[in-house]
């Protein structure tokens, strides 16, 4: 059965857009300080309807590629989540990354990997992270508390009252 020329063409003009998409997704979290992405804004840029969006979006986590995390509460079918980083942290090193944004997405891959729930604070005043109940800070050697239960920084050798360096995580 042969198909369709016309149907051929469409589907691969949309293989193409999506593909697009995607690279686009990829260049913004190569380069982005801020983890979330501006839904509407892409939609109108790409001309692909929020639903696809989602779609390609929920693809591109299933594969590995991504990871989304969400708000705690977030139980919406169709949800851009509070932050999103690539899978594999070492990307950002390949990229030349943000240092802030490669170090949160080592903690989400190790605590995820690990079987911990993890999600971002809704108060970005109390932490980075929810990590099975326990609010968590992520950053560089001097990052302060400010309201989470740790601060895991990096450039620290030892760990002292709630401090953990960065390193440890690698031994969960």
């Amino acid at each position: 059965m042969e198909i369709d020329h016309e149907l051929r063409r469409r589907i691969e003009k949309d293989s193409d857009i999506h593909f697009r998409l995607m690279n686009a997704v990829i260049g913004f979290l190569a380069i982005s300080k801020v983890q979330t992405l501006n839904i509407d804004k892409m939609c109108t840029e790409w001309g692909i309807g929020k639903i696809k969006l989602y779609q390609l979006l929920n693809v591109m986590e299933e594969t590995g590629l991504i990871k989304i995390v969400r708000y705690a509460k977030d139980t919406k079918t169709f949800s851009k989540g509070a932050k999103i980083f690539f899978a594999d942290p070492s990307i950002y090193s390949v990229l030349n990354g943000d240092m802030g944004t490669r170090r949160e997405s080592y903690i989400v891959e190790a605590f995820s990997d690990n079987g911990k729930s993890v999600f971002a604070c809704k108060d970005e005043r109390n932490g980075d992270f929810i990590i099975n109940e326990i609010t968590v800070e992520v950053g560089g050697r001097s990052k302060k508390v400010k309201k989470a239960d740790y601060v895991i920084r990096d450039d620290i050798d030892l760990p002292y009252k709630n401090v953990i360096p960065l390193w440890l995580i690698g031994f969960i």
